[in-house]
């Protein structure tokens, strides 16, 4: 009898420039962030599928790890621009703040 769980398959790599409004921001237990997002458009990223095109007019969760700093100016309905990419696998995903890109527009 085989034991070994099914391995996962993760997501291509991706990634996107989004442009949206900021809806809200939460603290994780492990210091790092969750925000929201109302994505207003999706750029691609050269060499890169878009994962969050679909997701245009759309509210995404994105994902800052811990030591990430935000600016402390950003306020709801501000207009904000990041670089994400959708990570995960079969399961489930969601999306992360790559690069630390995020400024107020």
């Amino acid at each position: 009898m085989n034991d070994r769980r099914p391995s996962r398959v993760p997501v291509i790599p991706n990634e996107a420039l989004v442009r949206g409004k900021f809806v809200s921001i939460k603290t994780r237990s492990n210091g790092g962030l969750d925000f929201d997002v109302l994505v207003d458009n999706a750029f691609d990223i050269p060499g890169y599928p878009n994962f969050a095109r679909s997701y245009i007019g759309q509210t995404i969760r994105v994902s800052v790890q811990p030591g990430v700093q935000l600016q402390d100016t950003l306020r709801e309905n501000d207009s904000i621009e990041l670089r994400v990419a959708y990570r995960g696998d079969e399961r489930g995903g969601q999306f992360s703040l790559i690069e630390d890109h995020i400024c107020k527009l």
